[in-house]
């Protein structure tokens, strides 16, 4: 296969196989291994990498993350400090632009624009399990080139929230988590479902233990609070982590075996704990009250601090750290009043009712892994009401200190009722809600109006809709058949569109024949010609573009044929003479409301 052929092949999604070969090239020594490897790079996403431009507005997230990953894997076999750059940048483009409060990104699997993360509060396909499984790996991998406090919180944020509330405690997993607020997640079953999120699924949960202890010649490094038992044999050193952050105020860390020789052990000041944690040796202060601190200066601006600790360890010695986690707020990357609480590393909830999970346990149907229970309207929503975005923090108050849960005082509800806060990776089998609408008090009937207006086409759209395809994006076409010649796809102002010289076609399911209307919407373009349309072999008519600004979006409307067969139904779009077809953005069968 030629170079351009093998580019354009790695448009689609292809796993790891940049970081599978450079595995290769390293277990072997071999460079073709390295040679091959540097094939699947993907120029196309890597030239705008290595010169810090951010162009994932719309790219299928984890197709684009798992590249990221074999830059840094290949960036560090064959010494390459630029591919390692690029992988450090996409890194930090994604946690920080494109990353919700717990760890996870994207919606319907692609990355929506970085300033509009308007979809993602709409649509139940949010955040895709597999999409942290890599991006836990990419930080994993620079954390150990780099130790950066960045890194360690995002992997630490998403470790104790997106990867552990995806395993039901039953042992289902979870594919899609919504952030559309009062929905819920689907859980895999044993026997119906292998999805990608099951298989990365089934590695996350053998994974924890990863990234909770480094070291450095002699020195041992805690970086995670998290209940755990470290054997180092080659220095003689078995330790014991008792507790959990933020579950426990306490965490201990007991000594069963110690070295000959005093070793440092460096505990992590983590960012979301007041102030210094206090420690104590053997139930008694450190000697001289405090103990050193320790800093590094990372590589994204922010310092990692630890508490150093040496001495002669013996065994049985117990070192004790007293945690004050924080409650903190957070809003969207996209400065959008949505407001997410945190209590140290944990997001908080607020866990809703249990009406209407519709699939909650998936069969083994092709779409079984998405929520498709009625969406609930965002007006009735609790409302934060704070005058100052920064202030948001100061409306949630611990409830007893001896249990995680929180009140959220200042909040309008429709009915008064109370609202509480949980650790989200506690609730299961429940609505939840993790981001709640923000206004300013005065503002409060404005607010709810703007969700009102969100909700209306939206939820109408929904509920007369049998079936969809979002064109251009790689799963919902795939999951619908898609097949052409001399078609592509493309991007304007963050929509993915397709189009055509020739014709594509997509297989939509009506299984009770209650659709009657073909709805098509498409963007304005200056070349965009008349474009046939056709359901089961059968005209339904030619769309005539209208002049338009560019990428402004056109909806039309095509009767169905009332004596069409039930069942799945082909629709295919093909260019009417030597002309380009409509930017097709979407396409639904849809039924009356």
């Amino acid at each position: 296969m030629d170079d351009k052929t093998h580019e354009a092949m790695l448009r689609t999604e292809f796993g790891g196989m940049c970081e599978a070969l450079a595995d290769l090239a390293d277990v072997t020594g071999t460079d073709r291994y390295a040679a091959l490897a540097r094939r699947f790079l993907d120029q196309s996403l890597l030239g705008p990498l290595r010169e810090h431009r951010d162009v994932l507005d719309g790219m299928h997230a984890n197709t684009q993350i798992a590249k990221a990953v074999g830059y840094q894997r290949l960036g560090g076999v064959a010494g390459d400090p630029g591919l390692r750059d690029a992988a450090r940048f996409f890194w930090q483009t994604v946690t920080r632009h494109r990353t919700f409060s717990f760890g996870g990104n994207s919606v319907r699997e692609h990355l929506h624009p970085r300033d509009d993360f308007g979809s993602a509060l709409q649509s139940p396909e949010g955040p895709e399990t597999c999409n942290t499984y890599n991006m836990l790996k990419l930080s994993r991998a620079l954390f150990l080139e780099v130790p950066d406090a960045e890194v360690l919180d995002y992997y630490e944020r998403a470790t104790v929230n997106h990867i552990l509330s995806s395993l039901h405690p039953d042992g289902g997993l979870v594919y899609f988590t919504p952030v559309r607020p009062d929905h819920y997640r689907v859980v895999s079953t044993s026997q119906n479902c292998f999805w990608c999120c099951v298989g990365t699924g089934l590695e996350n949960h053998a994974k924890y233990g990863e990234l909770i202890y480094t070291a450095e010649g002699s020195d041992l490094f805690v970086n995670l609070f998290i209940a755990s038992r470290l054997s180092l044999p080659e220095q003689n050193l078995v330790l014991e982590q008792t507790g959990t952050a933020p579950y426990d105020d306490e965490v201990a860390l007991v000594v069963h075996q110690a070295p000959a020789t005093p070793t440092a052990v460096h505990l992590r000041v983590p960012s979301w704990n007041e102030g210094t944690p206090r420690v104590s040796i053997n139930g008694a202060p450190p000697e001289g009250g405090t103990l050193p601190l320790s800093t590094r200066p990372g590589a994204g601006g922010q310092p990692l601090t630890y508490l150093r600790l040496e001495r002669q360890w013996r065994q049985g010695d117990t070192v004790t750290v007293h945690l004050r986690p924080r409650i903190s707020a957070e809003l969207l990357p996209d400065g959008s009043p949505w407001v997410s609480f945190r209590f140290g590393p944990s997001v908080l909830a607020a866990e809703g009712d249990r009406k209407d999970l519709t699939g909650l346990f998936a069969d083994d149907s092709r779409m079984g892994h998405i929520a498709g229970g009625p969406l609930r309207p965002l007006e009735n929503l609790p409302v934060v009401l704070t005058r100052a975005s920064s202030d948001a923090a100061t409306v949630v108050r611990r409830l007893d200190p001896d249990r995680l849960a929180f009140a959220l005082d200042h909040a309008d509800t429709p009915a008064g009722e109370s609202v509480v806060l949980v650790p989200f990776a506690d609730i299961h089998e429940s609505r939840y809600t993790l981001y709640f609408p923000l206004a300013e008090p005065q503002r409060l009937q404005e607010r709810r109006a703007q969700l009102r207006a969100a909700d209306d086409a939206a939820l109408t759209l929904r509920e007369t809709t049998v079936d969809a395809v979002a064109a251009g994006e790689q799963q919902p076409e795939s999951d619908h058949q898609f097949q052409g010649q001399d078609t592509w796809s493309g991007l304007t102002d963050g929509q993915r569109w397709r189009t055509a010289t020739g014709w594509w076609s997509y297989r939509l399911t009506d299984p009770d024949h209650a659709a009657t209307a073909l709805q098509v919407t498409h963007l304005s373009h200056p070349q965009a010609g008349p474009t046939r349309v056709l359901a089961g072999g059968h005209p339904l008519g030619t769309l005539t573009p209208t002049p338009g600004p560019e990428g402004e979006e056109i909806t039309q409307m095509l009767p169905l044929h009332t004596d069409r067969p039930g069942g799945p139904v082909e629709i295919r779009f093909e260019a009417v003479g030597p002309v380009t077809t409509i930017r097709l953005r979407e396409v639904r069968l849809v039924s009356p409301s």
